[in-house]
Parts: C-alpha cells; structure tokens; sequence
C-alpha cells in the first residue's frame, strides 16, 4: 500500500489530539500571525504542533475579527474559549479526551482562567 493511501486511511477512521491556541494581545481577534511562523522569540504559530498532525483551532473570542459582543478584558472570553472546547469535543475527528489549551501572553491568562 502506498503511503498516500496509507495516511488517508488513518486520517479516517482515527481522531486526533486538538490544541486550542489563544494569541496575545487584547484584539481577541486573529490575524496571519496565527498561520505565519514568526521569530523564535514571539512564535504564536504553534506551527510545530501543525506539522506533527495535531488539530489546531484559533478561536476569535467576543469583539474580535466582528465576533459579537464586546472585549470584556478576561471575562466573558472565558466562556468562548470553553465553548471552543466544546466544539472542538463534537467534531469526528477530533478525540475529546486529548483537547488541549495553550495561549501566548495574555492568551495565556486566558488558559489560566479557563
């Protein structure tokens, strides 16, 4: 079997570890910065975890890319990124027991409260 096929054949019928990633900055929105590697020093990318095969969601929380609602500075955007999980955790290829929460800056002080 060639490898191709071979992958194509895990992808679908496996579900994969998730990372949820919450960027810096108080936008609540996402930008290139998400999708770009950046330097060493503030690579909010997170492309390793991509190019390991892990399923990456960059939520935009309340106020941010013309979400509804406004920026509750850590408030609120708590139960968006609980709500991201959630849906992360309904996908069939995702494996709701391997979710899992990572943020940058004050994307990290979202983790923390969520």
């Amino acid at each position: 079997m060639k490898s191709s096929a071979l992958f194509l054949l895990l992808l679908l019928s496996s579900a994969f570890a998730s990372l949820t990633l919450l960027t810096g900055g108080f936008s609540n929105s996402i930008s290139a910065i998400a999708w770009t590697p950046g330097p060493v020093s503030n690579d909010q990318s997170a492309s390793g975890f991509r190019d390991a095969g892990i399923v990456m969601m960059y939520p935009s929380l309340r106020g941010g890319n013309n979400s509804p609602g406004y920026i509750e500075t850590f408030y609120g955007e708590v139960d968006d990124v609980l709500a991201a999980a959630k849906a992360l955790a309904a996908l069939d290829y995702v494996d709701a027991k391997r979710i899992y929460l990572g943020g940058h800056s004050s994307g990290g002080t979202h983790t923390a409260f969520a």
